[in-house]
């Protein structure tokens, strides 16, 4: 709950849902305790698809199946959006760097982050450099 507890702390109301997950230990039986699922709701379009690497979805037309380089256009994200969905690439979900520190202090568990600059470095090609 130590993540819930940040997100309803920094995040306006409506933009993330919590959904009840039951889990299950390695030998299938039910885990004690009540687990959720945060589900982030706001989608921002703020990919810069000149200055980014990738490769396109082959089934999902409108999707990137994979950023070798992500290059954002901030000036596309609201100021007061701090965690949101990318819209070419809904699987990833972006937290701006104070959230990503509150969430570090709280010691909350469940979640991993990497900087932009690195993010996918291992699928990078000679030649994937951004250009600002």
């Amino acid at each position: 709950m130590k993540l819930r507890a940040v997100l309803e702390e920094h995040v306006p109301a409506g933009r993330i849902e919590y959904l009840p997950v039951k889990l299950k230990d390695k030998k299938k039986k039910p885990v004690a305790g009540s687990y959720q699922l945060a589900n982030v709701l706001t989608v921002v379009d703020c990919a810069d698809m000149k200055r980014s690497r990738y490769t396109m979805d082959p089934l999902v037309k409108s999707q990137v199946h994979r950023f070798r380089l992500l290059v954002l256009d901030e000036e596309k994200i609201p100021g007061d959006v701090n965690i949101f969905r990318l819209a070419n690439h809904l699987d990833l979900v972006l937290v701006r760097e104070d959230l990503g520190k509150a969430i570090l202090r709280a010691k909350a568990t469940g979640v991993e982050f990497v900087d932009l600059e690195s993010y996918n470095e291992g699928f990078r090609r000679p030649g994937d450099v951004g250009t600002g």
